[in-house]
């Protein structure tokens, strides 16, 4: 049936969400990384801010 086939081609790209998390965290050592680069400070100044992100 179709909604059986629509089941399992949802179920199939669900391993597919465990690489997307990985690299989501990796993303998010990459940024806290460049936070404490930068001085591990919220408010920065526009200039440094925008020297950081040329990389991006």
């Amino acid at each position: 049936m179709k909604i059986t086939q629509d089941v399992r081609d949802y179920a199939a790209t669900l391993g597919d969400n465990a690489k997307a998390s990985l690299t989501a965290e990796e993303g998010m050592q990459q940024m806290s990384k460049k936070f404490i680069d930068m001085g591990a400070e919220v408010y920065v100044e526009a200039d440094k801010a925008k020297e950081a992100n040329k990389g991006l």
